[in-house]
C-alpha cells in the first residue's frame, strides 16, 4: 500500500479530506511496483521526508472486540469512557481502532475497514545508521524509541488515517487525516 498527500503550499490541496483528490491510497500487487524511486517532475516540487516501514512491534492494546465497532460511530464513541477511548494510541501503528483527534463521523464509513494510522512524528526504535538532519535522540525514550523526526504535515500534531474497502473488483484506498 502507498500513501500519498499533496503538500503544494501555497494551494488550495485539501489534504484531510478524503474526497478532495489531493490525497491517494493506493494498493498495488508486488510485481506492479519498481525497483526504483519514481523520477522527479520537471517542475522540481520540494520533496519531503519519506518513510519505509521495516519492522514492526506487535502490543496489544487492551481495546475488546465488544468495543470497537463504537469507535466508528460519534454517539457510540462519545459513549465509552475516557479510559477506553484513551487506550488507541496515537503513535502510527496497523489495526485495532483509530486514535481520532476529531470525530468518527469524519471516517468513510461502514463499508471501509480500518488499517492503521500515521502519525505526524516518527519514532526510531533503533539509531539511525547514518546521521540525518532533523532526526533527534529522544532522552526520555517514549515508548522505547531512540530517536524522533517531524513526519508529515497533518496540521497541529496530527494523525492521517488509512482505510480499505474491497467489494468491488480491485480494492479501495482511503486516506484523510484530523488535527487538533
Amino acid at each position: 500500500m502507498c500513501v500519498f498527500q499533496c503538500d503544494h503550499d501555497p494551494g488550495m490541496c485539501k489534504t484531510w479530506d478524503g474526497h478532495s483528490g489531493a490525497n491517494a491510497c493506493l494498493i498495488l500487487e508486488p510485481e506492479e511496483l519498481t525497483s526504483g524511486l519514481t523520477e522527479l517532475p520537471a517542475d522540481r516540487p520540494s520533496v519531503l521526508r519519506e518513510v519505509r516501514i521495516v519492522r514492526w512491534m506487535e502490543r496489544d492494546d487492551g481495546i475488546l472486540q465488544a468495543d470497537a465497532p463504537a469507535f466508528f460511530a460519534g454517539s457510540e464513541y462519545d459513549s465509552l469512557s475516557t479510559e477506553i477511548q484513551s487506550r488507541a494510541t496515537w503513535a502510527t501503528r496497523l489495526g485495532s481502532v483509530p486514535a481520532w483527534i476529531q470525530s468518527p463521523d469524519e471516517g468513510p464509513g461502514k463499508d471501509w475497514r480500518f488499517l492503521g494510522q500515521l502519525d505526524s512524528g516518527y519514532s526510531f526504535y533503533s539509531p539511525p545508521k547514518t546521521s540525518s538532519q532533523g532526526v533527534w535522540e529522544d532522552p526520555n525514550r517514549s515508548e522505547g524509541r531512540t530517536h524522533y523526526c517531524n513526519g508529515p504535515n497533518f496540521g497541529d500534531a496530527g494523525i492521517g488515517y488509512i482505510f480499505m474497502r474491497t467489494d468491488g473488483h480491485r480494492p479501495q484506498g482511503w486516506f484523510f487525516w484530523q488535527c487538533s
